[in-house]
């Protein structure tokens, strides 16, 4: 539908689930969409100040995505 931040988080809450269920490579796969997503959306933000912001708002994602590589 466009909402592309919304996306994000549900694809979020996909991977915790399956992180969750012991399905560790579905997992992986839908935080790197989250990542792709959210990688997109960050360079569309000319601002150096709202990037800066969005950017800390998302870091829970990039946590997600780096617990699981380990």
């Amino acid at each position: 539908m466009g909402d592309k931040g919304g996306e994000a988080n549900t694809l979020f809450n996909m991977a915790f689930l399956e992180r969750s269920s012991g399905n560790l490579q579905q997992a992986q796969t839908h935080i790197q969409a989250v990542i792709e997503i959210i990688e997109d959306l960050r360079t569309k933000i000319a601002n150096k100040e709202l990037c800066a912001s969005y950017f800390a708002s998302v870091q829970n994602y990039y946590k997600f995505y780096t617990d699981l590589l380990i």
